[in-house]
């Protein structure tokens, strides 16, 4: 399974702007956003799922490293 990541700039009231669909074979599973603000503390940097879609729509939303973290996670949650 082809895990791509499509920049995008999502509409926050935070910095955190900078956002990627996630898709899995060509199928929107997910958007992501990098955690901008200092008020994130630790998570400065991170990746946040801001919604999820089909088997990668978890509550609570899922929080991760990097990129090719994220596209693990969705991998294994497809299968």
């Amino acid at each position: 399974m082809r895990i791509d990541f499509t920049p995008v700039t999502v509409a926050t009231d935070s910095a955190d702007r900078e956002g990627f669909l996630m898709l899995a074979d060509d199928q929107l599973v997910g958007v992501i956003v990098r955690l901008a603000g200092s008020e994130h503390g630790q998570l400065q940097g991170a990746f946040y799922l801001e919604a999820g879609f089909g088997r990668c729509a978890v509550t609570p939303s899922a929080t991760f490293e990097s990129l090719d973290v994220a596209g693990a996670w969705a991998r294994a949650r497809l299968h």
